[in-house]
């Protein structure tokens, strides 16, 4: 939505930054719309939500109206026009945020400055039962070893059935697909685990998922994995500006002639926040059949736990595109030393 309102130096780089630096804006769109639609189209057994939405201040920014036309009808996006003087204006941002996450997330903002004219927002709500769910009562609290060294108590998922699992070079992964095989979620640690080893977490990347994807192998296993509620809430400014972007959030520079012009100066992007909201527990299309109690010594299978920092990469089964990714550092309440 951003590179719709950008126009010359702003626009170009925010498109060589997404990698579509060849695709003009009507090629951009479509792709988008494309992808979006493939993506919510799911069954009731999946819930996807992806939100956009853009606020503005109509007496602090005059805004262009194929601009608004455009986002509104090519991405979806709810345009909210309100004024940012009153003290609960920030509360009607918050708002739109928690419908969107289902209430998990509840706050963005704590205020508007006298100098933010509009927002763009962007919000990601998952939630999906697994093709084969965990049993409840088959969840214990266990030891947990965070990323530097100390050790917390999480809530493990245990169950015991096939699987699909790999291991290279020097990482082990389970790949648990969802209801109907729509998504699928690969669980990638470390075979040796190193306290504060911020080397080995570099390598899992897209070279790596896609070594594993082709090492995976099917077979008996016994999985244990942490009951999660992942959030990630934050502005994605520093991330653009390491992939190069930076004109568009220069005050002098920025050139979003193409969004309209501020009513006092020129408009840049002050405030681009994403947030997401995942849940990975126990419930499952036949969570309550499954069972891991009674397994016998001798018919125990080789175990996978992810009772260390692990990453988590949850896709599309239709466009391998990746919807969540997330790194788990720490989990649990910390276990006091006696």
């Amino acid at each position: 939505m951003a590179a719709e309102g950008a126009d010359g130096e702003t626009l170009r780089e925010i498109k060589e930054a997404l990698h579509i630096s060849d695709f003009d804006k009507p090629a951009m769109r479509k792709v988008y719309k494309d992808l979006a639609a493939s993506l919510i189209s799911e069954p009731e057994s999946a819930k996807l939500r992806l939100a956009n939405a853009f606020f503005y201040d109509e007496g602090r920014v005059y805004t262009k109206e194929n601009f608004m036309s455009t986002i509104r009808d090519h991405y979806n996006a709810e345009i909210i026009n309100r004024d940012f003087s009153p003290p609960d204006a920030p509360g009607a941002v918050n708002a739109w945020v928690a419908e969107q996450t289902e209430g998990k997330i509840k706050e963005v903002i704590d205020d508007i400055k006298p100098e933010q004219v509009a927002f763009l927002l962007n919000a990601l709500y998952f939630r999906s039962d697994w093709a084969d769910g965990f049993a409840e009562e088959a969840t214990r609290f266990s030891a947990f070893t965070c990323s530097d060294g100390t050790v917390a108590e999480a809530a493990m998922m245990q169950r015991d059935g096939n699987l699909l699992t790999a291991e290279v070079d020097g990482f082990v992964a389970v790949n648990l697909a969802f209801a109907d095989s729509v998504f699928s979620l690969t669980a990638i640690r470390p075979k040796d685990f190193i306290p504060d080893d911020t080397a080995s977490l570099k390598k899992i990347n897209s070279n790596l998922l896609e070594k594993l994807d082709a090492a995976m192998g099917q077979g008996r296993v016994m999985l244990r994995l942490p009951k999660t509620e992942l959030k990630f809430g934050e502005s994605l400014i520093p991330n653009l500006k390491s992939m190069g972007v930076k004109n568009a959030f220069s005050k002098p520079s920025a050139d979003f002639s193409s969004l309209g012009t501020a009513a006092v100066g020129n408009l840049y992007i002050d405030l681009l926040r994403h947030d997401a909201v995942l849940v990975i527990d126990e419930r499952g299309a036949e969570g309550a059949a499954v069972t891991t109690v009674g397994i016998g010594a001798t018919s125990m299978p080789p175990e996978i736990s992810f009772d260390v920092p692990y990453t988590i990469v949850l896709r599309h089964a239709e466009t391998g595109v990746v919807l969540f990714l997330g790194q788990v550092n720490q989990l649990g309440n910390p276990v006091v030393a006696e």
